[in-house]
């Protein structure tokens, strides 16, 4: 059929068909882009149709980016930590909230929370609620203050505020989770008092103050009291004591100046007596130091001649010692440097064995080294036993090879 056409007909066809291909390429660069739709970093998605508003699948879909076709979009729901705040503060959810306490008054609270949208519950919370989820959330937390609340009195809202917070947590938490949230932290921001309780506390307060004073008043008078008497006690203790003291000092004082009367003439007594017995004893002593110093004299004089004599043999006998010590000792070095003699002949015999050895050995590393016959090793020694000569003329023959080098060289 192409083929048969006039090329009028072919060209006007050609043209149809390539703005058929650019329309549809423009419908695709259009359409493409609209078929994907993206899900936020801080949002979880239900897709659903724009057309019908219902949704097409039970799959929640996390942040990114996906290919859903045309006509379909995402409704999202945030990922992160939602927050809740009863204050009155700009920007709160709801004012301040009165809660009534176990003994009938009313306390004004100011609070905040925290939650979470638990993603397995997603597609029931969207069925329920669709987007007022929040609202629910916030009467949820007015009827958890009515039901905690009683359990505390008024002023237990104050000394037992971390107890009050957990048991709103608790309690909001279990509703929550019936909603499909999770509750992650609450914070107690204020408690006000119901003036009619305010002003009670404060009367209270004040009672409690003046009883405590007057308390610690009567305390402190039954002390001094105490104290008092005791010291008029101790006082009229001392006192007897030292009048008790006294009398026993002056009798004390009067004994003992008797003693010492009894003891001056008991000492003058035994120093007479002792002066006497001195004299008697000085007067044998002297006479028995003369007789021991003529008795020492005799003795003395036989002790010198027995010292001289032993003396003399004494000498006699070092100087016959000294002989035989000076002979030996002489002995002693003529061994001696005879030994050493001796020993210093075998040592230069030894070095003169060493130095041959070694210069033979050196001699023969000449030979080898050199690669000389016996015959040319001796014209070495030769000619070097010239060289030591001074003045010494040396005539080589030319003609006669040298070392062991050939005859042509």
């Amino acid at each position: 059929f192409f083929f048969g056409m006039g090329e009028m007909n072919k060209l006007l066809l050609w043209k149809i068909g390539g703005a058929l291909v650019l329309v549809g390429i423009i419908l695709l660069c259009i359409l493409l882009p609209l078929s994907f739709n993206k899900v936020n970093y801080d949002e979880l998605g239900l897709l659903y149709s724009t057309t019908s508003r219902s949704l097409l699948d039970d799959e929640v879909y996390r942040p990114g980016k996906y290919f859903t076709g045309l006509g379909t979009d995402f409704h999202r729901f945030p990922s992160t930590y939602q927050s809740v705040m009863f204050s009155s503060l700009a920007g709160a959810s709801r004012g301040p909230q009165s809660v009534r306490t176990s003994d009938k008054f009313m306390n004004i609270l100011e609070l905040a929370f925290q939650y979470t949208l638990d993603p397995a519950g997603l597609h029931t919370l969207f069925d329920q609620y669709k987007f007022d989820y929040e609202s629910y959330f916030v009467r949820d937390a007015i009827g958890a203050f009515a039901d905690v609340g009683p359990r505390f009195t008024a002023d237990e809202f104050f000394l037992k505020r971390q107890e009050f917070e957990d048991a709103m947590f608790a309690a909001l938490d279990a509703i929550l989770r019936k909603r499909f949230a999770r509750l992650e932290s609450l914070q107690l921001l204020s408690i006000r008092f119901d003036p009619k309780i305010e002003q009670q506390l404060l009367n209270d307060q004040v009672r409690n103050e003046t009883n405590l004073l007057i308390t610690v008043t009567n305390d402190l008078l039954v002390t001094q009291s105490h104290w008092a008497r005791q010291i008029e006690k101790e006082e009229a203790e001392n006192a007897a004591a030292l009048a008790q003291f006294s009398e026993e000092t002056k009798q004390l004082l009067v004994q003992q100046d008797l003693e010492i009367a009894v003891i001056q003439k008991n000492t003058e007594t035994l120093v007479r007596r002792i002066s006497a017995e001195t004299d008697k004893l000085m007067v044998e002593y002297r006479t028995a130091t003369e007789n021991k110093r003529l008795t020492t004299y005799a003795n003395v004089t036989l002790v010198n001649k027995e010292t001289e004599r032993q003396i003399a043999m004494l000498d006699a006998n070092i100087s016959i010692s000294r002989a035989r010590h000076e002979a030996a000792l002489q002995r002693i070095k003529a061994d001696s440097a005879a030994k050493v003699t001796e020993v210093r002949a075998s040592a230069e015999a030894a070095v003169q064995e060493e130095l041959q050895g070694a210069y033979m050995e050196h001699k023969a590393l000449i030979k080898d080294d050199l690669g000389l016959t016996s015959e040319d090793f001796v014209r070495y020694e030769w000619m070097e036993a010239l060289g030591t000569l001074r003045d010494a003329k040396v005539f080589l023959d030319y003609r006669k090879p040298m070392f062991g080098m050939p005859a042509n060289v």
